[in-house]
């Protein structure tokens, strides 16, 4: 179990720091590779106690494929997800659901192995494998991806839809136009002081997680409309 799931791990993180490498032609990426290993131990998490090492590899590094494609994917629609979280989560945990039973290691699509690690599950109570118990165990599997996928979106949608009735999910107007003139630039020291650097690169410090945030942003979107542009 240990051996599988770091193998899992890191070759999910590789296959998916190589393959946003050869799409986006940038250089190392080590936020993409924690979300590979994140990928890869999702995924491995339903069968790494009844497949081989050797598919745990396997079933990692598509997993890091899958969560490379599915996060493109959500950006190209748009949607607002920029921790990765259904690519990681979502996407890897249904691909291991699947490679679970795809990868058992019970001989072909004969025998499943499955919770019973050692022994094929058997007919009832007698000494003899049961030849649907692969079918039985992948379909259990998909119906437990569609689950829940279908209570995930009803308890998201009951908790978001009433915000968006009251507008409570946009920005006000006056923070959207303090954010686009503030740099990415955000340093917070273990005292709670905020230090941002401003467009002409000065740089300030204010007091308060918050309102050391607004004041350093309200003080660079003045200097960036001194200088007659916005950052």
């Amino acid at each position: 179990v240990a051996a599988n799931t770091t193998l899992a791990a890191a070759c999910g993180g590789a296959a998916m720091m190589v393959l946003r490498g050869l799409i986006c032609r940038s250089g190392e990426d080590v936020g993409a590779a924690c979300n590979g290993v994140l990928a890869g131990l999702v995924a491995i998490s339903a069968g790494c106690a009844n497949v081989s090492t050797y598919s745990a590899c396997g079933i990692g590094a598509a997993a890091g494929v899958l969560c490379c494609l599915a996060s493109m994917l959500v950006r190209h629609l748009k949607v607002d997800d920029p921790s990765d979280a259904f690519a990681v989560h979502g996407v890897g945990g249904f691909w291991g659901l699947a490679a679970a039973v795809l990868f058992d290691w019970g001989e072909g699509f004969h025998t499943f192995y499955g919770p019973a690690i050692f022994n094929c599950i058997t007919v009832g109570t007698g000494d003899g494998c049961n030849p649907e118990a692969w079918t039985q165990a992948m379909a259990a599997n998909l119906a437990e991806a569609a689950f829940v996928l279908l209570f995930s979106m009803v308890v998201a949608l009951a908790a978001v839809l009433p915000l968006r009735c009251i507008r409570a999910l946009r920005v006000e107007a006056e923070l959207g136009r303090l954010a686009e003139a503030c740099t990415d630039h955000w340093i917070s020291d273990l005292e709670g002081h905020v230090v941002m650097e401003a467009a002409d690169g000065t740089s300030r410090t204010a007091r308060g997680p918050l309102g050391g945030l607004a004041q350093a942003s309200m003080e660079a979107e003045e200097k960036a409309l001194a200088m007659g542009s916005r950052p």
